[in-house]
């Protein structure tokens, strides 16, 4: 399979057979996987067994994006304590 890690999938059917099949594979290739699904408890299980941090350090421009995201006008309605530029790493303490 070619590298996949700069890809995004969006999954709909995803708490159970193909499409649960299909977001873990790609989440294995490393492709971000927005996920949708009627069955809202099997799509939990599915996102949380999917959580992992980016294991890589932040680069700078990346930090920067998101700060100016909170300061410009397109982030009218965000509190600031939505936003996580950390790769997930908060997400992933147990």
């Amino acid at each position: 399979m070619p590298d996949l890690s700069d890809k995004i999938a969006i999954i709909t059917g995803a708490s159970s057979d193909i499409g649960y099949a299909t977001a873990k594979r790609f989440a294995q290739e490393g492709v971000r996987v927005i996920v949708g699904a009627r069955r809202q408890q099997a799509l939990n299980t599915l996102v949380v067994q999917g959580l992992h941090a980016l294991k890589r350090l932040a680069q700078p421009e990346e930090i920067a994006a998101s700060a100016l995201y909170l300061a410009s006008d397109a982030a009218s309605f965000t509190t600031g304590i939505a936003l996580l530029a950390d790769g997930g790493a908060s997400i992933c303490r147990t």
